[in-house]
């Protein structure tokens, strides 16, 4: 049962990382500001990321303290990790963007 719930919330960040990255995209493609997109995906994954804690708190609270803390840990991996990919694909796809105009 702990698996399956853990692997729920992990699709959960998940989505939050899919959703933060079309937020994003279509920023850019309105206001062409990238930082400002990349700010909105870090916090909107990051927003995911603390849900996800607060329910695994909530879960695993009662059963185990080394199951709680190993989990908040995968969970603040996970979320750290599709932070950094999702700024570093919106940075590479749009380096045009970053680059200064000669």
């Amino acid at each position: 049962m702990t698996v399956l719930v853990f692997s729920g919330l992990s699709i959960l960040i998940l989505l939050g990382a899919v959703l933060s990255y079309i937020a994003a995209k279509r920023g850019l493609v309105k206001n062409k500001k990238v930082l400002e997109n990349v700010f909105l995906a870090t916090c909107f994954i990051s927003v995911f990321g603390l849900i996800n804690a607060l329910l695994w708190f909530k879960y695993a609270g009662p059963l185990n303290e080394f199951l709680l803390f190993g989990g908040m840990l995968s969970i603040i991996v996970i979320t750290l990790i599709c932070i950094v990919i999702v700024t570093v694909i919106l940075l590479v796809r749009n380096r045009k963007f970053i680059q200064p105009e000669k």
